[in-house]
């Protein structure tokens, strides 16, 4: 024991003289503030490591939440050297981040990004001519009047969500998965997805999970203070971050379905799809050799970006419903009485079904997935409200906190999709928006999501009803309402029971069995 106590204070001496360290090399080689005016408030930092250790690893937005209340919508905080300020008001987000975007939509370049290969994707880019080359060709396939040309898709696998859903309900998870998966690679690469052992589902689950862990504050820390992590062999305690593995993990996810749709293209077949879009000669980068690797690389962007997010937010949106089945009885019969019973919504629907959309609206509101999004980065010094805000800050947008703001969201722990509506049950302006990000960064699939999971939700309600989980005896069991903690935050795992609703029309069930045997 008394071994084990001393390796242990060894450890953590060797730890925090490497962190102070690190913190001394970054503020000696910062340029030093030469503005008069003052940072916004903030709590007192540490001499070197600054607010490091006050604030919660596994949550830090309700760290930054918590400070708001002392200091105020602008917090300025200091996290080993860097400047950082975490905006917990979505009116002071719109003023700084919408409406001064050309100082605010930039990235901070971190080694792990090169050092791992993620500049691939547009998330990562910095502000620059590559990204807003990304952007044009995002904006171009999602903006909201092109996303009809993907129905025929989220329809026909909602239909098959719906039967996976059936013929085995403890793999709900993974069924929602293989659903995201199976619409975001027809869109983009016409690739039908089967079932749950497909191999590029497989594929990009395994590189999707490897950048979240990469990507995620203790990984980026571990590899700002431990750079020789990297090159750990795969067969060790945190093999995971093996550089050259995590290469040829994205590379394969990447390559895998382009590869599949080059055989369609030479065996003389046409798929539509976003990888054979053609390119606007408008819209290039460089030579047609640049513009077509870039090109393969806002693919890869797309499918990346709209598999695990969809299936984390129906996830998050399932233990709604098993929570809330009022929300599912008030959907039947919306449903019933538009569509009637003799076959399932489509988005044609979408407009006499508010509630559905209110839904979607509640489940990104109600558990954001990203709760502090993802960093901004200061292009140039700026002044909000009479506060200095150098250039170079790292800048938080704390959806968490925004979401969660009772003058806007009576309580707010409380799934409630009527919030949305108004008295006469139509639509409310969107007040959602800021949960896929702010400025020039938002995210630009955001019609096309909110499209995929209105789909979803109308196919799964008007065929089936959700339930808590039940003991051996018919008891119901306590559903785990916990949330995962990382840089995407979603329900634990839990269990639920998912059977076919009573009086489902014969000619559904038919449609539905037909689409199961094409």
């Amino acid at each position: 024991m008394a071994l084990r106590d001393t390796n242990t204070g060894i450890a953590l001496a060797v730890v925090a003289g490497t962190l102070a360290l690190e913190a001394l090399r970054r503020y000696l080689s910062k340029p030093q503030k030469d503005s008069e005016l003052a940072h916004p408030p903030g709590p007192p930092p540490l001499p070197l490591v600054g607010n490091t250790f006050g604030i919660s690893l596994k949550e830090p937005w309700v760290t930054y939440e918590e400070w708001s209340k002392q200091y105020g919508d602008i917090v300025y905080t200091k996290i080993l050297g860097q400047d950082v300020v975490v905006i917990n008001s979505l009116e002071v987000a719109k003023d700084m981040i919408d409406r001064r975007s050309n100082i605010y939509s930039d990235r901070a370049q971190y080694q792990s990004y090169s050092a791992y290969g993620l500049l691939f994707d547009t998330l990562f880019l910095p502000y620059g001519d590559e990204w807003r080359f990304h952007r044009r060709i995002l904006h171009q396939v999602f903006r909201p009047d092109a996303i009809f040309a993907f129905e025929d898709i989220q329809k026909r696998k909602a239909m098959q969500l719906v039967q996976h859903l059936l013929s085995a309900p403890r793999e709900f998870i993974r069924h929602l998965h293989t659903f995201s998966a199976g619409v975001v690679l027809d869109a983009v690469y016409s690739y039908d997805v089967k079932n749950l052992e497909d191999p590029f589902v497989k594929h990009i689950k395994e590189a999707g999970d490897r950048v979240t862990l990469v990507c995620s504050p203790q990984t980026s820390l571990l590899l700002g203070l431990f750079p020789f992590v990297k090159y750990i062999p795969t067969w060790l305690p945190g093999g995971s971050l093996n550089v050259k593995d995590f290469h040829k993990c994205i590379k394969r996810a990447q390559d895998a379905p382009f590869v599949n749709l080059q055989r369609k293209l030479d065996a003389g077949e046409t798929p539509t799809c976003m990888a054979t879009m053609p390119i606007p000669s408008t819209t290039t980068y460089g030579d047609n050799e640049k513009t077509a690797e870039i090109f393969r690389g806002v693919c890869a962007t797309a499918f990346f970006g709209g598999t695990d997010t969809t299936a984390m937010t129906l996830t998050n949106l399932t233990l709604a419903l098993v929570l809330n089945p009022q929300v599912q009885e008030r959907v039947m019969r919306d449903i019933e009485a538009v569509v009637g019973s003799d076959r399932l919504p489509d988005l044609s629907d979408r407009s006499a079904l508010p509630y559905i959309d209110a839904i979607v609206r509640e489940v990104h509101r109600w558990r954001p997935l990203v709760p502090l999004g993802f960093p901004h980065y200061t292009s140039s010094d700026d002044v909000y409200n009479g506060y200095f805000i150098p250039k170079g800050t790292t800048i938080l947008a704390n959806s968490w906190a925004m979401s969660r703001n009772p003058s806007r969201y009576p309580n707010p722990s409380v799934f409630d999709p009527s919030r949305h509506l108004a008295a006469d049950g139509s639509l409310l302006p969107d007040e959602t928006n800021f949960l896929f990000g702010f400025g020039r960064r938002i995210c630009p699939g955001r019609h096309f999501v909110n499209a995929t999971l209105w789909i979803a939700v109308a196919t799964m309600l008007a065929v089936l009803r959700f339930g808590p989980p039940c003991d051996e005896h018919g008891n119901e069991k306590p559903v785990e309402q916990g949330n995962t903690f990382g840089v995407a935050s979603q329900a634990k795992p839990f269990e639920c029971t998912i059977q076919l609703r009573g009086g489902v029309d014969k000619k559904v069930i038919e449609l539905l069995r037909a689409e199961q045997n094409s």
